[in-house]
């Protein structure tokens, strides 16, 4: 049991969680500004999971189920929101040059072209373990502990290198200094952007500059290579997340992990404020029987025609089958004909409607 001030609102609640910490410090540096924890059992016989889920759902505001795959059966599903812990973000290569640039979003060649061309980024390729390993400790490594902290995943050194000699490096240069730079792994006809890293003590705009070359670059490099696919890799499964979108402006599509995890399972007791605002501010990626959808709380006024636009523009994503749409204050006239008819991808559902908004939230 954890207690803690929910990061929108600051107010308190309580968090029921299970699991074997994988996913722990993903939802909860997401839930809580800060937290304590109230109660711990360890060591937990698989037998035993469906009782403690009893025991402690009483006094929790949330519960958080995060188990492995081999115990999801242990846990029903129902009435729990399904989330994946990781999906997957890939990119289709048109035929043409021309189609690649048209599939990028508006403010993607607004923008991150742009930048491209006004620090005159080039890349080159190298296979060299000695450039590997530089970029390994000057690059990737610094950049994921000072992006992440202590959500780091780091891969050690020697698995690192193993996996760096089944492809290439880009490097990212400008000037003749390398900037950054992205491990590539081609298979048959699917380029996969394996890691990243970027140089130490760049100026902000500038390493948003070479973020965009990285990811230009690999799409020409797939491109010019023959390459159907141009595989992003995994991503936290949240829509209006910062990495997620970005790599969405690409004109990705999204797909449920190859690999195959566990759930993350979450159920609102109850829709009390912190929530509330939890939810509205995480719009996540679920399960929707085989497919995935997304799922959007609207949770301050009677939503309007701009609110659904806002949300088409945002949240609507290929390989998503629906973005569902829940409001707290239901929808003004004429939005529910203004969805029929601008876009089929919005599944309206006026909360107010259910005697248990909460539980609706879940399963409608």
């Amino acid at each position: 049991m954890l207690r803690g001030r929910e990061k929108e609102s600051g107010e308190d609640i309580n968090v029921f969680y299970m699991g074997n910490r994988e996913n722990l410090g993903f939802i909860l540096n997401r839930l809580f500004s800060e937290y304590e924890e109230q109660d711990c059992v360890k060591n937990i016989p698989a037998i035993t999971l469906r009782n403690l889920v009893k025991k402690y759902a009483p006094n929790a505001d949330l519960l958080f189920i995060d188990v492995e795959l081999l115990y999801c059966r242990m846990i029903s599903k129902a009435g729990f929101i399904s989330i994946p812990h990781w999906v997957r973000q890939s990119y289709r290569v048109p035929d043409t040059w021309q189609g690649v640039l048209g599939s990028f979003r508006k403010n993607t060649r607004a923008t991150d072209l742009r930048k491209v061309r006004k620090y005159g980024f080039t890349y080159s390729l190298t296979s060299k373990e000695s450039d590997f390993r530089f970029f390994y400790h000057h690059m990737h490594k610094p950049y994921l502990q000072s992006r992440y902290e202590d959500l780091v995943i780091l891969e050690p050194e020697w698995k690192f290198m193993r996996q760096c000699r089944k492809g290439c490096l880009m490097q990212i240069i400008r000037e003749g200094q390398v900037m950054g730079g992205v491990v590539l792994h081609r298979t048959d006809a699917r380029l996969a952007y394996v890691w990243i890293g970027i140089r130490k003590g760049l100026e902000p705009e500038l390493m948003k500059g070479v973020f965009s070359a990285m990811y230009y670059f690999t799409l020409l490099h797939g491109y010019e290579g023959g390459c159907g696919e141009v595989d992003f890799l995994g991503t936290r499964p949240i829509i209006n997340d910062g990495l997620f979108r970005y790599k969405r402006k690409w004109g990705t599509f999204v797909a449920d992990s190859p690999i195959p995890r566990g759930d993350i399972l979450l159920k609102p007791m109850r829709f009390s404020p912190p929530l509330q605002r939890f939810f509205s501010a995480n719009c996540f990626v679920a399960r929707d029987g085989k497919n995935l959808c997304g799922k959007v709380l609207l949770d301050r006024t009677a939503v309007a025609i701009a609110d659904l636009e806002e949300v088409e523009k945002n949240m609507v994503t290929p390989g998503l089958t629906a973005i569902k749409v829940y409001s707290l204050f239901g929808y003004k006239e004429s939005v529910s004909d203004w969805a029929r008819a601008s876009t089929p991808n919005l599944h309206l559902v006026d909360l107010r409607e259910y005697p248990d908004p909460a539980a609706a939230f879940c399963t409608a």
